[in-house]
């Protein structure tokens, strides 16, 4: 991870506050920007921390999380969905989450496309991901029906 100013102290701390189970895959400094209900058409600042995609080794699946410098915990976490899009500025990368439009905004262009390379990358893994849960219930419910076939 790149520190970007961080101290040691505050890089362990953000690890250990990680969820269980879940690997850092990207994480990079940035300030984490929200729409204001109800029209969503007003960026409002939220905080300064530390955005990372991580993946849960569990399920496979991605999510990115945002610590907060200044309230040392995690503040918002946000799955990644299937049909998920973001928009890419200079400097600025944004999506919709689950109640409102999330965006970073990050110091510096390296640290913004090394990101969105990431989240490309673990979006691409999280469909892949989708598609072989959703053949998993598809040949499971298939069996399913055999099996009670060949019951009767």
């Amino acid at each position: 991870m790149k520190a970007s100013g961080l101290t040691e102290q505050e890089v362990t701390h953000f690890k250990s506050q990680v969820p269980q189970g879940e690997v850092i895959k990207k994480a990079r400094v940035a300030e984490l920007y929200m729409t204001v209900a109800p029209d969503h058409s007003d960026w409002s600042y939220s905080n300064t921390g530390i955005v990372s995609i991580t993946k849960n080794t569990t399920t496979a699946y991605y999510q990115i999380h945002f610590y907060s410098l200044q309230e040392k915990r995690i503040v918002s976490t946000e799955e990644l969905y299937i049909d998920m899009e973001c928009s890419i500025y200079p400097h600025f990368f944004s999506f919709e989450g689950e109640n409102c439009m999330i965006g970073f905004n990050f110091r510096a262009d390296d640290n913004v496309n090394d990101f969105i390379k990431a989240f490309e990358r673990a979006l691409k893994k999280n469909k892949k991901r989708y598609n072989l849960d959703l053949q998993k219930e598809k040949f499971v419910q298939k069996q399913g029906i055999i099996r009670i076939f060949a019951l009767r």
